[in-house]
């Protein structure tokens, strides 16, 4: 079935999408499986934390709380941010028996391994119709903690990176890319290594994904923000992916996995060779079907012409975006000739929509602005959105953020808050001024239009690249 989407850009013109929808695009035991679609984050307590900090029952019974307002089955799947420490035995390829490796028994909690992973999917696909998930390796412990005691933090990491082997493993007890907390060295050859090879266990062990299990997409590092990490080379990065990580299609990640999808976020990189790093960064990515990403989505431009409030102009744009649409020139340096992707349609990218676009920074404060972004989720040249910012990247999946309950869009981000002294819903969103009728995000997702105002929030471009298996 074929269909055409409408898209306000923010430029102030509209563009059309001709795409095939359907929940699989594509066939064959070794083509990536493409999925296209909103995806909620959800069983975090808010940040980067992982389904173990609110418990897995939390976790499971907030998957069905979504579900029950997904009237429109316009949620594809979850996504799940997940320490490496409970991803692998801290003995790691170490471990006795090598059984004991990935299967969670470490612990003994089922909330680490493959017992973690095994409820989450058999949870997504109880619904009807089932739901794929995502992993996210986090890396870039923003939800921790300042890490200010020398230990390794083994709580965050497998105690056997503690190592040179691994350059330590960790760095932290700073300002992570204006975060405080932990980073995996994931700029590492040795580190990049155990990630290939949890990924071919996962694979291997879960499989693709289908409507009665398996594994959709994983991500293997949250972000690549570096600006600030003391000891990251992007050069070390390039060349640890060029070898281990991305070496092409039938290695690293790609040969591990071959019908899994991959997302990486090139936020930052780090100092002035960062620009002249983004085109072999970008060029590996590609040459092992990797999609792009990035961490903070919401408009991207002004609108051309229009009149708009501070808050409506609270733009936000990174290095990996601005290099993935093409632009000349971006923070002083500059990359001119660079392909815009989006108009070649060869390349596919996904939105991440967290707190920081969602809310201000206090739970009582209602938006816009947010953080980033007006934190307006719908799409509308008069008010621009993080659906906007979509547009803008062409994104064919995005990521949202659904903890945190009050400080989301319109006040109330989760499925099942419900405030009377949370102030009115903001102008720019639905039923603006109203105390009394609040939708939620999973109401904007799904296209609810038994609230005033809603108008639905279909997904830009759900064309798997051309090139891709």
């Amino acid at each position: 079935m074929f269909y055409r989407v409408s898209a306000l850009l923010t430029n102030g013109y509209t563009t059309s999408y001709s795409s095939i929808v359907s929940a699989t695009t594509n066939s064959g035991s070794q083509s990536i499986i493409f999925k296209p679609g909103h995806f909620v984050r959800t069983g975090t307590n808010g940040n980067r934390t992982t389904p173990i900090s609110g418990g897995l029952s939390v976790t499971l019974a907030r998957m069905d709380s979504h579900i029950s307002l997904d009237i429109n089955n316009k949620i594809v799947g979850f996504c799940f941010p997940i320490f490496w420490s409970q991803m692998e035995n801290p003995n790691g390829p170490a471990t006795s028996p090598a059984s004991a490796r990935y299967d969670g028994s470490w612990d003994g909690s089922g909330n680490s391994g493959f017992a973690l992973i095994q409820a989450l999917i058999t949870k997504a696909k109880s619904y009807n119709p089932p739901r794929s998930i995502m992993i996210t390796l986090n890396c870039a412990g923003n939800g921790v903690s300042n890490n200010t005691n020398p230990a390794f933090p083994s709580g965050f990491a497998p105690s056997y990176l503690n190592s040179s082997t691994y350059a330590g493993g960790c760095e932290w007890g700073g300002s992570i890319s204006g975060y405080p907390g932990v980073q995996i060295k994931y700029w590492n050859n040795n580190v990049q290594a155990r990630i290939v090879d949890m990924v071919s266990a996962y694979y291997n062990h879960f499989g693709k994904d289908t409507a009665t299990g398996g594994i959709y997409l994983f991500d293997p590092f949250n972000e690549i923000s570096a600006p600030t990490l003391g000891t990251f080379s992007n050069e070390e990065l390039i060349t640890s992916m060029t070898n281990t990580l991305l070496p092409g299609p039938n290695g690293g990640l790609r040969g591990a996995a071959p019908e899994w999808m991959f997302w990486i976020r090139p936020t930052f990189l780090k100092g002035n060779t960062a620009n002249a790093q983004y085109q072999p960064l970008f060029n590996l990515m590609q040459n092992s079907y990797i999609a792009c990403g990035e961490e903070d989505t919401c408009q991207h431009d002004l609108i051309a012409g229009a009149t708009l409030t501070s808050a409506q102009q609270n733009v936000h744009q990174s290095w990996g975006t601005s290099a993935y649409r093409g632009n000349s020139t971006f923070n002083g340096g500059s990359n001119q000739g660079w392909p815009n992707h989006v108009a070649l349609n060869d390349w596919t990218f996904i939105c991440n929509v967290e707190n920081a676009e969602l809310g201000a920074s206090g739970n009582t404060v209602a938006v816009p602005p947010a953080i980033q972004g007006s934190g307006y989720p719908q799409a509308s040249n008069s008010f621009p959105g993080i659906m906007n910012g979509a547009i803008q990247v062409g994104a064919s999946h995005i990521v949202w953020f659904t903890d945190s309950d009050t400080a989301g869009p319109n006040v109330n981000r989760g499925p099942a808050t419900t405030s009377a002294s949370a102030p009115a819903n903001p102008t720019g969103g639905p039923n603006p001024g109203s105390s009394a009728t609040r939708p939620n995000l999973v109401d904007l997702l799904t296209g609810n239009t038994s609230f005033t105002g809603v108008t639905g929030m279909p997904i830009p471009n759900t064309t798997k690249p051309p090139s891709w298996p």
